[in-house]
């Protein structure tokens, strides 16, 4: 089994709750981004995609829809306390299979972009140096391969806090 396009990152819901926020931010020119991708901050007050586990602290967030060159602006979900996503959690570089246990729940990884074509964002157990989200509940059952569950991005540059 393998990511696929369809497995983005998503907005889940609130603690509270309360719908979830979307904010629209300024864009950097000549870049494209698909629907769930992590949001940084590209400096100079624009909105970028991130690249592999993003630099600690410049998460905004994930994009509500699509972007697209030429575009000024985009809508994306901020990445503030309490607002809660759904992704797929995988392994490794690639996205490669990973079998969900209930030792991940409340569990700090890291995010990273499938490397092969489907541009799909994912929880990366296997990154545990640059922490990004908290799993808060699981979505998909115990054992099942590239399992959806909940978290919350806990180094963003809205309000999140670094643990390492």
């Amino acid at each position: 089994m393998a990511l696929k396009v369809t497995d983005h990152f998503k907005p889940h819901g609130m603690m509270n709750g309360k719908p979830f926020p979307i904010w629209s931010v300024a864009k950097a020119s000549g870049t494209t981004w698909l629907e769930g991708a992590v949001i940084i901050d590209g400096g100079a007050g624009l909105a970028v995609e991130g690249a592999d586990n993003p630099t600690k602290g410049t998460i905004l967030g994930v994009a509500q829809c699509p972007a697209f060159d030429g575009d000024t602006s985009a809508l994306i979900i901020p990445a503030l306390p309490g607002v809660i996503f759904s992704g797929c959690v995988a392994t490794g570089v690639a996205g490669a299979d990973y079998t969900l246990q209930i030792t991940d729940r409340f569990s700090l990884f890291g995010v990273a972009l499938e490397a092969g074509s489907t541009g799909t964002w994912y929880v990366n157990e296997n990154e545990t140096t640059v922490l990004a989200v908290l799993i808060t509940d699981f979505i998909d059952d115990v054992g099942d391969n590239l399992a959806r569950v909940a978290f919350t991005f806990i180094d963003s540059d809205l309000g999140g806090h670094s643990l390492n």
